[in-house]
C-alpha cells in the first residue's frame, strides 16, 4: 500500500480546536496522505446544513486550511474509480452486505490508487475488499522527561518531579517570546492549573528541536507570521481594536515585500511603493526575526494536523482575554508587570517562583517582561487545546502560504 485516504471522520476530527492524540499522532507518522472529493462532498453538505452562526463559520475556516493544505492530494471521482466502486459494492451486496454509496465511492477510490482507508468505524467497510485501519487505536503515551538543570541553555529553569513535563501521559503547550539574542519559551501542561516552566533558546531552530523532542502539542509564538501585501492584515486590525490603551504594544506587520530588506531605508521605500505607507523602525526590526521564523519553519507547521502545531499571538491581546480588559500599565512599569503577575497567577500557580524568585539565568537572559509574554502565549495554547480560543483574521494566508491569523 503507498500511502492513506482519510475517511470523513478523520477529516471531521482535525477540524476540531483539540483534535483526538491518537489522530494527531498517525498522521505525523504518515507522510502519505490523500483526500478524497467524496468526503469534501460530505463536508460540504453538512456545513451547508449548518444554521448560520460561529460555528458554521469556524467550521469553514478550519476545512478551507485543511483543503488548502491537501490541494492537489484530493483525489476526484472518476471513470477507474467509478468501475472499482461498482465492482466491490457488487461483490460485497453478493457476500450479504449492503455498503452505503459513498462508503462503496471512497473503497473505490482507495482501490484504484492502492491506498488503506483511515476511518474510525471499520466495520463501514465490512464485505468491501480494501484495507483499512483506525487511527483513534495509534495514541503512544506520552514520554516521561526527566528533570533538567536550572540556568543552562536549552534547559529549565522550573523543572523538577512535579513540573508539567515530569507526569507522563500528559499533554504539553508552550509560549515563545523573542528576547535579545535569543529566545525564551514557556511550557505547561494543557490542563487548566498546571504550573509553567521557562527555557532559553539561542535560536528558534534549537527551540523548535526541543519542542518536537517534547511532543509538545501547541507552541505559540508572539512573531508576525504570514505578512500582507498592499493592505494591513485584518488580524491586526482586530487586534488593535481589542487592545484600548496598550494599542501602542502592537506593531504593524511589515510587508512581503521588505522581507529581504536588510537596510530600513529600503525597507521603508519598498513599503511606501507596495502599500503606499511607510515602516517603523520598531516593525523594520521584526525582520530579522520572522526570518529566522520562516527559516525554521514551514508553512505546513502551522497546520491543525501539525504536531507540534505553531501558532502566531500577541500577548498583550491575550492579557484582553485573560484579565477581560487591557492592561491599564505597561509591561515595563513596575505597576505593569505587578498587573500582569496578578493575573498569571489565577491560571499558573508557581509563576511568581518561575519569572521573578528564580527565572533563567542565561545566557540569552530574558527581562521579566518576556517571561510574562511567553506565559501568556502559553495561556493561549492551552485554550487552543481546549477548543475555547478565538482566531483573529481567520482564513487569511500571504502569498507563501503562512497563515495571517493571532489567536487569543
Amino acid at each position: 500500500m503507498s500511502g492513506h485516504l482519510l475517511d470523513t471522520s478523520v477529516i471531521a476530527e482535525l477540524t476540531n480546536a483539540s483534535p483526538n492524540p491518537g489522530v494527531v499522532d498517525f498522521l505525523s507518522d504518515h507522510d502519505d496522505l490523500w483526500m478524497s472529493s467524496v468526503v469534501l462532498h460530505e463536508l460540504e453538505l453538512r456545513l451547508l446544513l449548518l444554521p448560520q452562526g460561529q460555528g458554521r463559520d469556524d467550521l469553514r475556516m478550519a476545512l478551507g486550511e485543511l483543503t488548502s493544505e491537501f490541494g492537489d492530494r484530493i483525489l476526484p471521482l472518476g471513470r477507474r474509480e467509478a468501475e472499482w466502486a461498482a465492482r466491490l459494492g457488487a461483490q460485497a451486496r453478493l457476500a450479504g452486505h449492503v455498503p452505503r454509496a459513498e462508503v462503496a465511492l471512497l473503497a473505490g477510490i482507495a482501490k484504484a490508487h492502492d491506498l488503506v482507508i483511515a476511518i474510525r468505524d471499520a466495520q463501514d467497510f465490512d464485505g468491501l475488499d480494501v484495507a483499512v485501519t483506525n487511527p483513534w487505536e495509534h495514541a503512544p503515551p506520552l514520554p516521561e522527561t526527566q528533570p533538567g538543570q536550572a540556568g543552562r541553555p536549552g534547559e529549565s529553569a522550573q523543572l523538577g518531579p512535579a513540573g508539567p513535563a515530569g507526569r507522563a501521559g500528559r499533554a504539553l503547550v508552550a509560549g515563545v517570546d523573542g528576547v535579545r539574542d535569543g529566545w525564551v519559551m514557556a511550557i505547561t501542561g494543557a490542563a487548566g492549573g498546571s504550573p509553567v516552566e521557562f527555557s532559553v533558546w539561542h535560536t528558534l531552530d534549537e527551540l523548535w528541536s526541543e519542542a518536537r523532542a517534547r511532543r509538545l502539542r501547541v507552541v505559540a509564538i508572539d512573531m508576525p507570521t504570514g505578512l500582507p501585501g498592499a493592505e494591513r492584515r485584518e488580524a491586526d486590525l482586530e487586534a488593535y481594536r481589542q487592545l484600548g490603551a496598550r494599542r501602542s504594544s502592537l506593531f504593524w506587520t511589515p510587508p512581503l515585500c521588505v522581507l529581504d530588506a536588510t537596510r530600513h531605508a529600503e525597507a521603508n521605500r519598498r513599503s511606501w511603493d507596495e502599500t503606499g505607507r511607510g515602516i517603523s523602525i520598531q516593525a523594520f526590526n521584526l525582520i530579522p526575526r520572522i526570518r529566522e521564523l520562516r527559516d525554521a519553519l514551514a508553512p505546513g507547521d502551522f497546520a491543525p494536523t501539525a504536531r507540534p502545531r505553531a501558532v502566531e499571538v500577541h500577548p498583550e491581546s491575550s492579557f484582553v482575554r485573560l484579565a477581560g480588559e487591557p492592561m491599564s500599565a505597561s509591561k515595563r512599569q513596575p505597576a505593569g508587570e505587578e498587573e500582569r503577575l496578578d493575573v498569571l497567577a489565577e491560571v499558573f500557580p508557581n509563576i511568581v517562583e518561575a519569572a521573578v524568585s528564580s527565572p533563567p539565568p542565561g545566557p540569552p537572559r530574558p527581562g521579566p517582561d518576556d517571561l510574562l509574554d511567553a506565559a501568556a502565549a502559553a495561556w493561549t495554547a492551552r485554550r487552543i487545546v481546549a477548543g475555547e480560543a478565538d482566531s483573529l483574521g481567520a482564513g487569511d494566508h500571504d502569498e507563501t502560504g503562512y497563515p495571517m491569523h493571532i489567536w487569543v
